[in-house]
């Protein structure tokens, strides 16, 4: 079973903090569990539905967790009380909320084809949106690091600046046709 959740965490269908483990079930919206520490867990303690196309999930800096939603938002959710999660905002995006992550008090969030965009987390539970830039392909993970902002796109790699989302580098790492 740990081996089960671990491919979870890893594919960023699940995330884990202090106890609790929180599922991406794509249209079925969320199911949190009570975990022991070893990351057992038994039957939800917890669905929250009415997300969309729930396939991203991260726990942010502020303790909420941030869903990606593949239908064009993002959510967040207040976890305090893991048996009973509260909506606290759905954040419209400009493509399909691929994949997210947080640094410097920022959300960065992929958008498929219509590249990345920056979100500030100065209020946690309403982001606000700060940049956004479209990118060739179809941008489907992101990774922010201090200055710099790392894209996994379908074709190729990108390095951009993450305060300003300058394109810094690419690497092409797969030929593919060109149909997007």
């Amino acid at each position: 079973l740990q081996h089960v959740v671990e491919d979870w965490i890893e594919r960023r269908l699940a995330t884990w903090r202090d106890d609790v483990l929180a599922v991406t079930e794509h249209l079925d919206g969320l199911e949190l569990f009570a975990t022991d520490t070893d990351g057992a867990f038994g039957e939800p303690i917890a669905t929250l539905g009415g997300l969309g196309n729930a396939i991203e999930v991260e726990f942010g800096p502020d303790g909420f967790l941030y869903v990606a939603d593949a239908d064009g938002a993002v959510h967040t959710i207040d976890v305090a009380d893991p048996s009973a999660p509260v909506l606290l905002t759905t954040t419209p995006t400009v493509g399909s909320a691929r994949d997210l992550d947080f640094d410097a008090g920022q959300l960065f969030v992929a958008l498929g084809g219509d590249g990345v965009a920056s979100y500030s987390l100065a209020d946690p539970a309403t982001p606000e949106l700060i940049d956004q830039v479209v990118m060739a392909g179809s941008v489907q993970g992101v990774d922010a690091d201090g200055p710099y902002l790392a894209l996994a796109n379908w074709t190729y790699s990108a390095i951009l600046d993450a305060d300003t989302l300058e394109l810094l580098a690419t690497e092409n790492v797969t030929p593919f046709p060109a149909f997007e």
